[in-house]
This record gives structure tokens, sequence and C-alpha cells, in this order.
């Protein structure tokens, strides 16, 4: 009998190149969790700052938009622990890891914590072309300077 080898598959990208678009229609067709960490950051941050919060390692989130690593790595731990019981052998991230250092936490955390081969998916539109496309609200990593860099 052979074993499934789970996958996961991590975009990197320019702001507005698509991998969202691409992502989640991936997602879609194999039937596969789809992580977005930026969207899960966005929507905590907006109710952060209409709730308030006690918790200080949240203070950041609220006004620079980041948050240390290794709270990033407890949502990520609890969301993998929880994707263990899905049907699918791929699992689609976006937004995570977002850094160098995110990355050797992550890869390391999803290889010996669930077997997961790591894909990447590199999206290489040009910054001309990003920049054309429509916006998505009030995005901090939606202005020229961040696509541009």
């Amino acid at each position: 009998m052979s074993k499934l080898i789970k996958k996961a598959l991590i975009a990197v990208g320019r702001p507005r190149c698509g991998k969202k678009t691409h992502l989640q229609y991936l997602a879609d067709q194999l039937e596969a969790p789809y992580i977005d960490m930026g969207a899960h950051l966005r929507e905590l941050k907006t109710k952060l700052r209409l709730e308030g919060t006690e918790r200080p390692e949240l203070a950041p989130l609220v006004s620079t938009g980041y948050v240390a690593d290794e709270f990033i790595m407890s949502i990520f731990r609890t969301w993998i622990g929880q994707e263990r019981r899905l049907k699918s052998p791929f699992i689609i991230l976006d937004g995570v890891p977002r850094n160098i250092a995110q990355a050797r936490l992550v890869l390391p955390f999803l290889k010996h914590n669930g077997g997961f081969e790591i894909h990447t998916l590199w999206f290489t539109t040009s910054a001309k072309a990003c920049m054309e496309r429509p916006t998505r609200g009030e995005r901090d990593d939606d202005s020229a300077d961040k696509i541009v860099a």
C-alpha cells in the first residue's frame, strides 16, 4: 500500500500579482484547505481596533500591522492541527511564510508535523501589471512602494 504524499503549496509574489485569485482557484479544484494568513491578520486587526486588546503581543498588529513570528507560528500550528483531519493531500498557503525568518519556522514544521512536501509557486508579474490591477480596499500592501520593492 502506497503512502499518500501531502503537498504544501506556498505562493511568493508582489502584492496584486494575482496570488489570491490563482490560489483560491487551485484550492477549489484540489478541494484543499486555503489558509490566508494576511486576511486573518487584517480581520484580527479590525477586531482589535473595534474592541481593544489586553494582549501585549497584539499591540504591534494594531499600530504597525505586524506581529512577532512566534505569534504567526502559534496561529499556524493551530490551523495545521485542524487541517490534518481533512482528506485532501494538499494545503494552500497564502501570506505565510511571509519572510525568511518565518520560512525557517514554517517549512520544518510542515515537514516534521505532517510530512508535507513543500512546493513554491513563484508569481513573476511585473510591477507595472500589478499596479494596473484593481486595489482590494484599504490594504497597506497595495501601495505602490510595496509593489515596486
